[in-house]
């Protein structure tokens, strides 16, 4: 199986990390290391702010967003549950776009990390098996190699995405449904992106991210989730997650 890092040069001791993560699964990860924010003088002009066309893009996927926000996750055992939260902010933002939707301008590490993932995703549309794709803060959990495995297989038959990272809590659907003799892997009804902690993607569907990215617009999991829905992506989630998202207990990061 082909591994790919997206890894920050200066962060050794994640890179250590992930050798060690990875070691003890037998895989040999390639680190992508191109494209460090301190060093993207030469790729100025695959980014231009423009208000216009992320307007366009997060009015395609505001609604998807709009619950991922307001949605409170909850246990598919639950039926789904969605609206957890407050129903009236929820609606009213469907009509007034909310501060944290609207358009703005990329930091460079938001730039950074889409520039590496784009690295990743050319490397593996020239493959003839699905690849997996991890950024350098992600743990182990006891059953991850198994993750790997099931996820692997899902993706030479039927899935596009499969995402392993988990992270954000973020809602079911209630269409969702695990697939038929998996515990460990959820159909979406609408597909739909999570965080790019890790997700196992086949060559066809790396090439379609790749030529969607550019110009870059938005950061890079709503990115992902505008070319899902454009493109009709068959995406599964991990769940629980394959891995544990360690910028959420265990990482500092630039990038929210």
């Amino acid at each position: 199986m082909n591994v790919f890092v997206i890894h920050y040069t200066p962060l050794r001791d994640r890179k250590k990390h992930i050798n060690t993560l990875f070691g003890e699964l037998e895989i040999k990860p390639t680190f992508i290391t191109k494209y460090d924010r301190e060093n993207l003088d030469e790729y100025t002009n695959t980014y231009n702010f423009s208000e216009e066309r992320w307007n366009q893009q997060i009015y395609e996927i505001r609604d998807i967003l709009l619950k991922n926000s307001f949605c409170k996750s909850v246990k598919i055992e639950d039926k789904f549950n969605l609206f957890a939260k407050n129903r009236f902010s929820y609606f009213y933002s469907k009509f007034i776009l909310p501060k944290w939707m609207k358009a703005r301008k990329l930091k460079l590490s938001e730039i950074s990390l889409t520039l590496k993932h784009y690295s990743a995703l050319k490397k593996i549309e020239k493959f003839n098996e699905p690849a997996l794709i991890v950024e350098d803060d992600i743990v182990l959990k006891n059953d991850s190699l198994d993750y790997l495995k099931q996820s692997f297989l899902l993706c030479s038959e039927k899935f596009d995405y499969i995402d392993l990272g988990g992270g954000c809590d973020l809602p079911f659907y209630k269409d969702d449904r695990f697939i038929q003799n998996t515990n460990k892997f959820i159909s979406l009804a609408v597909p739909r992106s999570r965080t790019t902690a890790a997700y196992m993607i086949t060559p066809a569907a790396a090439k379609k991210l790749a030529n969607g990215i550019f110009p870059i617009t938005m950061p890079i999991d709503w990115q992902y989730q505008y070319i899902f829905k454009k493109m009709n992506f068959k995406v599964s989630w991990s769940y629980p997650s394959g891995f544990i998202h360690g910028s959420q207990k265990y990482f500092k990061s630039s990038i929210n």
